[in-house]
C-alpha cells in the first residue's frame, strides 16, 4: 500500500511538470540538422540543446511558448500544440548578408562585422613594418629607413593600432557570446542594469569564449550566478 502511494505521488508530480516534448531543429534552407540550438521554455525557464542530429527534448505543456535560437540563425518561437509521441519539427532561417552581390549564409553578426572591419582597415593591418637595422662590417643595412621611422613615429603608431584592433576584436567576440540577452535566459535577473552588474562582476576570458561550447558557456554562467547570489 505504501509503495502504491509513493508511485501515485510520483506520477502526480511528473504530470504536474508537463510532458516531454521532443523534436528536431532544421536549417530551413538546406533541411540539415542544427546542432547546439538553444531551446527555452519561456513559462518554466527550462533549457535544452539540440544534439548532433538536431534532436531535442524538453518538459513543456500544451500552450507553453518555446523559443529556439542559434548564433547562425534567426530566432524562432513555437507554441506547444503536440501530444505525446508526436515530434515537433522546427525550421530556423539562416542569417544572411549581401556582400558584392554574393549571399553569405549562416554567419553571425560578429563574423559579418569582423569581416567588414578587416576589409576597412586591411591596409593598416597588412602594411609591412620597418625592420630593425642590420649592422655589417661595411656599414648599416636599413638604418636610414629605421631612423626615419623613429623620427616620424609611424611604426610605433602602426603597432599600437594593430594591438588595439586585436584587443577590440576580442572584446566584440566575447560580447557576441556573453551579453544581456544570453544571460537573461539563464538567470532570474530581468533588470538590464542588474544583469550588466553581474556581467561586469564576472568578466569572461577571450580564450574561454572562443573554445567553450554553448553548453559549457551556460554552465559557466549559472555557476558564477550561484556564487554571485551567495555574496549578495
Amino acid at each position: 500500500m505504501r509503495l502504491l502511494f509513493v508511485f501515485l505521488a510520483l506520477a502526480a508530480r511528473l504530470a504536474s511538470l508537463g510532458q516531454v516534448v521532443k523534436g528536431v531543429v532544421l536549417d530551413s534552407e538546406h533541411e540539415q540538422p542544427v546542432v547546439n540550438a538553444s531551446v527555452v521554455n519561456k513559462k518554466t525557464g527550462a533549457v535544452a540543446l539540440s544534439d548532433a542530429d538536431g534532436h531535442f527534448s524538453i518538459i513543456a505543456e500544451r500552450g507553453h511558448v518555446l523559443t529556439f535560437s542559434h548564433m547562425s540563425f534567426e530566432a524562432g518561437t513555437v507554441i506547444v500544440a503536440v501530444d505525446d509521441g508526436q515530434r515537433m519539427v522546427v525550421k530556423l532561417v539562416p542569417n544572411e548578408v549581401m556582400l558584392q552581390r554574393v549571399i553569405i549564409s549562416s554567419r553571425t553578426k560578429y563574423q559579418r562585422d569582423s569581416a567588414e572591419r578587416h576589409e576597412m582597415y586591411g591596409h593598416e593591418l597588412t602594411r609591412p613594418l620597418t625592420p630593425k637595422p642590420r649592422y655589417t662590417g661595411l656599414g648599416c643595412s636599413g638604418c636610414f629607413g629605421w631612423l626615419a621611422d623613429k623620427i616620424t613615429g609611424n611604426g610605433k603608431q602602426a603597432k599600437k593600432f594593430r594591438k588595439g584592433f586585436v584587443s577590440d576584436d576580442e572584446v566584440k567576440f566575447i560580447d557576441s557570446r556573453y551579453n544581456l540577452e544570453v544571460v537573461a535566459l539563464l538567470i532570474d535577473l530581468k533588470d538590464p542594469d542588474s544583469i550588466a552588474t553581474f556581467i561586469n562582476h564576472y568578466p569572461m576570458e577571450y580564450d574561454f569564449a572562443r573554445a567553450a561550447t554553448e553548453l559549457e558557456l551556460k554552465a559557466w554562467v549559472r555557476a558564477n550566478y550561484r556564487e554571485y547570489r551567495l555574496h549578495r
